[in-house]
């Protein structure tokens, strides 16, 4: 996901946020992660409360995921 314009959040911004449909074929639930991505591609930890998965219905959540900036956010693994 990629957020514009640029700025940073004077007050807490909590995202959740709800994916389904997705082959999640070969990913691992334990190693799942919601993060933040630089313009250069580096990944930086987000705090949140929980990320969690379906691979029967293809389903990617992360719940309060705390975000300071537009910017682009995504799911790894």
């Amino acid at each position: 996901m990629e957020f514009g314009p640029a700025m940073q959040f004077q007050a807490r911004v909590d995202y959740t946020y709800k994916i389904t449909g997705l082959d999640l074929t070969g990913v691992n639930p334990e190693t799942l992660d919601f993060v933040y991505i630089d313009a250069n591609g580096n990944m930086y930890a987000v705090e949140y409360d929980y990320v969690t998965m379906d691979a029967s219905t293809g389903m990617l959540k992360v719940v309060n995921a705390v975000l300071p900036h537009f910017s682009r956010y995504g799911f790894v693994n």
